[in-house]
C-alpha cells in the first residue's frame, strides 16, 4: 500500500467537497423561511476603496431557493477554509480571497465556524503529510 503525496492530496481534495454539504446547508438556512443566527456571512472590509458597494455591518448569505447557489458558495468557502492557515506572506486563502471582486470577507458563526476551524486543522494535517511523504524521511541522514 505505502504512502504517498498524491494519496493524501486526493483526500485533502475530497475532504473540501465533503465539507462543502455543511457549508451549503448553512447558507441555503431553514426550510421554512426562518432565518437562523448560525451560518456564513459577508463582512464588508472597513478600509475598502469602494464605500458605495456593501453594508457595514454583516450581512448573511442566503438564498434557500436556488440549491446550486448554496453548493458553490459552500465549496467556495470549503476552499477557502481549507487553505486559511498559511505562514506570514503565504497564506493560500488570502490569495483565493483576492479573486473575489467585491471587498468583503466570508466569516461563519455558530456550528459552521466550528467546523470550518476543524477543516483546517486536517488541511494542515494532510497538507503536512504530503510534503512529508514527498520528500521522504530528511533526517535519516543525520
Amino acid at each position: 500500500m505505502g504512502y504517498g503525496p498524491g494519496k493524501t492530496s486526493f483526500i485533502l481534495v475530497g475532504r473540501i467537497l465533503v465539507f462543502a454539504l455543511p457549508y451549503a446547508q448553512a447558507i441555503s438556512g431553514d426550510i421554512y423561511g426562518k432565518v437562523k443566527t448560525d451560518g456564513i456571512w459577508k463582512v464588508w472590509i472597513s478600509g475598502r476603496m469602494r464605500e458605495d458597494l456593501g453594508v457595514e455591518e454583516p450581512k448573511k448569505i442566503l438564498d434557500s431557493l436556488n440549491a446550486s447557489f448554496c453548493f458553490k458558495m459552500g465549496f467556495y468557502f470549503s476552499v477557502l477554509s481549507a487553505s486559511i492557515i498559511g505562514w506570514r506572506e503565504l497564506n493560500i486563502g488570502n490569495w483565493i480571497s483576492r479573486i473575489e471582486p467585491s471587498e468583503y470577507r466570508l466569516q461563519a458563526s455558530g456550528w459552521a465556524r466550528s467546523i470550518s476551524g476543524i477543516q483546517s486543522l486536517i488541511s494542515v494535517y494532510l497538507l503536512a503529510l504530503s510534503i512529508l511523504a514527498y520528500f521522504g524521511n530528511p533526517f535519516d541522514s543525520f
